[in-house]
Parts: structure tokens; C-alpha cells; sequence
């Protein structure tokens, strides 16, 4: 289980401050909507699913079982954050904390996982 926890912290939370380095919260308030999600969302979707196998495999997991933790783990993850965030950017900035925006987003993680 901790290994679980630790690699799916580390695939958030390097996926989330990438995005929000390199292009701001616009695309984390869609992903954490109720709207449909814009392309680049999917694509954020993508990136998550990727670094968290990388980090599960890294961690040890057979490609078969950090697949079947991803399958779960993920929209999980996603809809815990939609349900707190619902599209709303202020809210989302406030969840992220204070600090530039890769930094905020990276304590948005380490507070869902603390």
C-alpha cells in the first residue's frame, strides 16, 4: 500500500506542477470540472496515466499490476480533486496554497496525501 501511495503522490505530483509550470491552471479548472474535458485535459489524463505506471513499474510493479492500480487509482484521484475543486479556479488556487503555481500545485498534492 505505501508503495501504492508514494507512486501515485510522485506521478501527481510531477505531472500537476509540470502543467502548471508551463501553462498555468486553465487546464487543471477543466480537468477538476464537471464540464467535458478540452483536449488538453485528455491529454493531462494521458500524462498522469503515464508517469504513474513509470513510477509504479519503478516502484516495482509488474506492467500488468501497476495497469490494474492505474485503472483504479486514477479517475479516483481525479474525481476526489473534482469534488473539492468543481471548476472553480479561485477554489483551485486555494487548494494549491500560496507560492508560484508549480509549487502550489505540488502542495495540492502533498495535502491529499498527508
Amino acid at each position: 500500500m505505501e508503495k501504492t501511495l508514494s507512486s501515485t503522490k510522485h506521478a501527481f505530483d510531477k505531472t500537476l506542477s509540470e502543467e502548471a509550470g508551463s501553462n498555468g491552471i486553465e487546464t487543471l479548472t477543466n480537468l477538476f470540472s464537471s464540464n467535458d474535458n478540452s483536449s488538453s485535459s485528455d491529454g493531462l489524463v494521458g500524462s498522469l496515466g503515464e508517469n504513474l505506471m513509470s513510477s509504479l513499474t519503478s516502484s516495482g510493479f509488474s506492467s500488468d499490476k501497476g495497469g490494474s492500480i492505474k485503472e483504479v487509482v486514477l479517475p479516483v484521484l481525479i474525481k476526489l480533486v473534482t469534488e473539492k475543486v468543481g471548476g472553480n479556479s479561485q477554489m483551485l488556487s486555494g487548494l494549491l496554497g500560496k507560492g508560484d503555481i508549480q509549487d502550489k500545485a505540488s502542495g495540492l498534492i502533498k495535502g491529499l496525501f498527508n
